[in-house]
C-alpha cells in the first residue's frame, strides 16, 4: 500500500474518531472547534492533535504549495484552540479555518484539476446554510470530507 494512501487513512480515521467521540459524549455542536469547550481541561490538548492529526498527512499527501498551506492553516485552528478567549487567538482561528477550507478547494481546482468536486461543495455548503441545524459542523465535515476524497482518488 502506498505511504500517502496510509496517511489518508491515518487521517480519516482521526477526524472521523473526533466528531463520532463528540457527537455520542455532548452531541452534535454548533461547530468542530465548539467542542474545545466541552472538554475537560485535561483533555482540551486532544482538539488540537486532532486538527494536527487530521492535516499534517494532507500537507504531506497533496504535495504542492497550496495544500501546504491549506493544511497549515487548518494546524493554526489547533494551535489557537480557545477562541472566546482573546481577541487575537480568535482572529487566528477563523483565518486558519476559512483560509484552510478555501486553500484546500482551490489546490483540488489548480494542483488536482477536479473543478466538480468543490463546485459541488461550495454548492451543498449554500444549501446547508440556509437549510441546516449545525451547519457549521456539516460544513466542516463537507470541507475535510471534499479535500479528504480529492486526494484519495488523485492517489490511487
Amino acid at each position: 500500500m502506498k505511504i500517502e494512501i496510509i496517511l489518508l487513512i491515518i487521517s480519516a480515521v482521526i477526524f472521523i474518531s473526533y466528531i463520532t467521540t463528540i457527537a455520542l459524549r455532548f452531541g452534535i455542536q454548533k461547530s468542530i472547534s465548539e467542542s474545545y469547550y466541552d472538554l475537560r481541561p485535561e483533555w482540551k490538548f486532544v482538539f488540537t492533535l486532532t486538527l494536527w492529526g487530521f492535516a499534517i498527512p494532507i500537507m504531506i499527501v497533496g504535495n504542492s504549495f497550496l495544500f501546504f498551506l491549506a493544511g497549515g492553516l487548518i494546524c493554526f485552528v489547533g494551535a489557537a484552540a480557545g477562541f472566546k478567549d482573546i481577541a487575537m487567538t480568535y482572529k487566528v482561528h477563523m483565518v486558519g479555518a476559512y483560509g484552510g477550507v478555501l486553500l484546500g478547494f482551490v489546490g483540488l481546482i489548480f494542483d488536482l484539476n477536479y473543478y466538480a468536486m468543490p463546485l459541488v461543495a461550495a454548492l451543498a455548503i449554500i444549501i446547508m446554510w440556509f437549510n441546516c441545524r449545525f451547519k457549521i459542523w456539516w460544513i466542516e465535515v463537507l470541507a475535510f470530507s471534499t479535500v479528504w476524497i480529492g486526494l484519495l482518488m488523485s492517489n490511487i
